[in-house]
């Protein structure tokens, strides 16, 4: 085998290995693990590119049409101004995505997804990235079986960000990333 662009070998394979090989992952109980591994690579190769290059698809905002179908339900981002320090130990462990409504600590008001509508897919996949890198990741189970996972980004040592990802949606996720990342970056190469 012949290796000419290592990205574009290397995403097409994991697109060709998630679907030769999550049904098997599956039937073990290892399809979040198996999951995990491919976005970890995909999303590692694609934020890569993304610091280097512009990119109309990835700088959409995720509620964008063709985005906004594969951004799971579960995905919360604060904003606040002041007050880090202060806040971050109330919510150190507080899982984000269920807060739904703003709130006051200390006398700093805490914007609950104020600036979601304006993440774009760039972002988005930084702070997976960066979630990820960190070991800001938790299961999500049903007591007998992992169902998902949770995946946070911390900024300035507290959590900002939090997303909580079914294994369909992981599924979906990964796989979107990487077509997308081809299309974008790929379409000339043959």
């Amino acid at each position: 085998m012949k290796n000419e662009n290592f990205d574009k070998e290397f995403i097409s394979r994991t697109i060709k290995i998630v679907e030769k090989l999550f049904d098997a992952a599956k039937r073990e109980e290892y399809e979040v693990t198996f999951l995990l591994n491919c976005l970890l690579g995909l999303i590692v190769t694609t934020n890569e590119d993304l610091e280097k290059k512009e990119s109309d698809f990835f700088d959409k905002r995720i509620n964008s049409e063709g985005i906004s179908d594969w951004i799971p339900n579960k995905i919360t981002q604060l904003s606040f101004k002041d007050g880090y320090k202060t806040i971050s130990n109330k919510l150190k462990d507080v899982n984000l995505t269920t807060i739904t409504e703003d709130f006051v600590i200390n006398d700093f008001k805490v914007f609950v997804n104020k600036d979601l509508h304006n993440l774009s897919l760039k972002k988005l996949i930084r702070k997976i990235r960066n979630g990820i890198a960190h070991k800001n990741i938790e299961a999500v189970n049903d007591l007998e079986h992992w169902t998902g996972v949770r995946i946070w980004n911390n900024k300035d040592n507290m959590k900002d960000f939090e997303i909580e990802f079914t294994i369909g949606e992981l599924k979906l996720f990964s796989t979107e990333v990487a077509r997308n990342y081809l299309t974008e970056f790929h379409k000339d190469d043959r």
